[in-house]
């Protein structure tokens, strides 16, 4: 450890289990006094002072205790722990080796002061049932934190026939892949793994060949350890894969061991890109902290404006009357529950709950492709209103709309849970005890580019082909209004906003996340925080701040005094709607037509 040459302060927290007949008071006070003093060790010295100490008693009684339950493991039988208090461990028979025990301990959390069970422990318990003898056969095997050991042990076996075949190897390579995306892995298995590493690193000649594989490839100790094991035999620093699309060793500090082994303590950090992946790209640790900073910030902003939007167009009638309202509502509604669920993410992912981190990450999943699918919505709505206005008449509009909007994201998830639920968890973002290090989130490769990247970019082409033509649409219309187009020579500023507006309720700044490779990588990263953290917030002053209706609606609503519209002074201005196809004795006018002649109200084109 370095020498400080500044006085510095540290924060530290101990939890500590007395047996005394001495009373509660004096046990304390003698903690008190044993903490208090000076400390050397070699040229570090430290001084703790009476106030710097706080003792305090925690009772070990319900509801702190380990409550009893009885948990059945596919692979190595059924287990029945009693009730304990903290600081204790039970051994049980395994159910196939009876000679032998699995354990479990009941600890204290040291944040929570609660009792909580730890992950059984069944490593010397055999399993049930046999793994096979080749290699193809393992492809069927699901990886589980019970069997995972069983599996390196077997690997290590078959690696050692004299060929492998390409299938072979990318069998072997992938079962390895799921053992490091295991919810926990003992520092002894992320060595197994290791070795298994090294065999491909040092004996197979066609190691360029296989190297796009390979880079899938981490290995993890415990979830409440930081530690990678990321190089071979050679010194050559393999990537970190992180659950997600993977990065490199960037932002770890290496520990050699010996020599054929090197600890990483890793500190990335979790941002607003892992929705698109873009943790895959190499960040260094102030770039990481800095984008983390500013995705909490966005989406607390987008948060709170998103909520402001939600209040404005559902307490006031007119405002939700028409069909760009509608489908504005729900999806600030769609991003508003995407924001808070990234927000809470880290922060839940941190209780190290397996079931609860599967349920933030299917929420997040399912909002994020709902925000997605009513982002699509608009496009296929503008679509409507300036391309096909004449002779359109679609029964229960909205209806469909929100069935499309709400229900293709549930289809999606719900297929993912169809096809396993353990593809949804806690993403190898980082294992570190910081709550902004854990994230729950797709796990899968296959299944986060199928359902999130691809889905996306569908919704992306349709968006932006929208957006060209909207705005093609419209300078066409403002060409044959010869009052408004003399008129609008100065309107630079007018066209830009309009521009700027449909960029972000398209979700067009989504589509940084193409373009964040080579010499520019950095740059479209931060846009990518920036600008889609900071969508609510946008869509806020686009549709709310900068609209003449609304603003005259919230005067007439909210305000009070010298400030408040009344009725009266509204300039009132009506226009036909796409509603009135349903006459057809009433001549259908064009939206925007009605818009370019009187921007107060408009009910169907934004």
């Amino acid at each position: 450890m370095e020498e400080k040459q500044a006085s510095q302060s540290y924060f530290s927290k101990s939890i500590i289990k007395a047996t005394s007949n001495q009373t509660i008071p004096e046990i304390m006070g003698k903690l008190q006094t044993v903490l208090c003093g000076s400390y050397a060790e070699d040229s570090l010295s430290m001084t703790v002072d009476t106030n710097d100490v706080s003792v305090a008693y925690i009772a070990l009684r319900d509801p702190t205790a380990c409550p009893g339950e009885t948990i059945q493991s596919k692979y190595k039988g059924s287990f029945t722990w009693p009730k304990i208090t903290p600081d204790n461990v039970i051994y049980r028979s395994c159910e196939k080796n009876r000679e032998q025990n699995a354990s479990r301990a009941c600890l204290i959390n040291i944040r929570t002061e609660k009792a909580y069970w730890k992950r059984q422990n069944l490593t010397t318990c055999r399993l049930l049932r046999e793994l096979p003898d080749n290699i193809m056969a393992l492809k069927n095997v699901t990886i589980t934190v019970e069997n995972a050991k069983e599996v390196a042990d077997l690997i290590l076996i078959l690696l050692h026939s004299p060929t492998l075949s390409k299938e072979e190897i990318e069998v072997l390579v992938a079962k390895l892949t799921d053992i490091a995306n295991c919810e926990e892995i003992s520092e002894s298995l992320a060595k197994k793994a290791l070795q298994i590493i090294n065999i491909f690193m040092t004996e197979e000649p066609n190691i360029q060949e296989l190297q796009a594989v390979l880079n899938r490839v981490v290995v993890v100790a415990e979830p409440h350890i930081s530690m990678s094991l990321c190089s071979d035999s050679h010194s050559r620093p393999l990537p970190i894969f992180n659950g997600l699309g993977g990065w490199d060793t960037s932002g770890c500090e290496m520990e050699h061991t010996d020599a054929n082994y090197t600890i990483c303590n890793c500190s990335h950090l979790t941002h607003f890109g892992v929705l698109l992946d873009l943790s895959r790209t190499s960040v260094d640790g102030a770039d990481d902290q800095i984008l983390t900073l500013i995705s909490y910030v966005g989406c607390g902003i987008s948060s709170i404006f998103l909520g402001l939007a939600l209040v404005v167009y559902l307490s006031i009638e007119k405002l939700r009357g028409d069909y760009p309202s509608r489908i504005l509502i729900n999806l600030c509604f769609a991003l508003l529950m995407l924001n808070l669920t990234f927000l809470v993410n880290s922060w839940l992912a941190s209780f190290h709950n397996h079931d609860l981190c599967i349920a933030v990450a299917v929420v997040l999943h399912y909002f994020l492709l709902a925000a997605f699918t009513w982002m699509g919505l608009e496009a296929i709505h503008m679509y409507y209103a300036l391309i096909k206005v004449f002779n359109t008449y679609i029964p229960n509009y909205m209806i469909k709309f929100a069935i499309v909007g709400w229900g293709v994201p549930a289809v999606i998830v719900a297929a993912v849970l169809i096809i396993s639920p353990d593809i949804y968890g806690a993403g190898s973002v980082d294992k570190s005890t910081s709550p902004l290090m854990h994230f729950c989130w797709i796990k899968d490769n296959v299944t986060f580019y199928i359902s999130v990247v691809a889905y996306f970019g569908l919704v992306f082409l349709l968006n932006v082909g929208m957006f060209i033509t909207v705005l093609l649409q419209i300078h066409t219309m403002k060409g044959k209004n010869p009052v408004r187009a003399a008129s609008w020579n100065h309107g630079f500023l007018h066209d830009l906003k309009r521009v700027a507006s449909l960029t972000f309720l398209l979700g067009l700044t989504w589509g940084f996340a193409f373009f964040a490779w080579g010499p520019v990588k950095m740059l479209f990263i931060y846009l990518f925080a920036i600008c889609n953290t900071l969508q609510g917030f946008f869509i806020f002053i686009f549709h709310c701040l900068m609209k003449e209706n609304v603003r005259k609606q919230c005067q007439m609503h909210f305000c009070c005094g010298r400030f408040r519209l009344s009725y009266s002074r509204q300039v009132c201005c009506t226009s036909l709607t796409y509603q009135t196809a349903k006459l057809p004795h009433v001549r259908k006018t064009s939206p925007m037509n009605a818009e370019l002649e009187c921007p107060q109200k408009t009910r169907f084109l934004r």
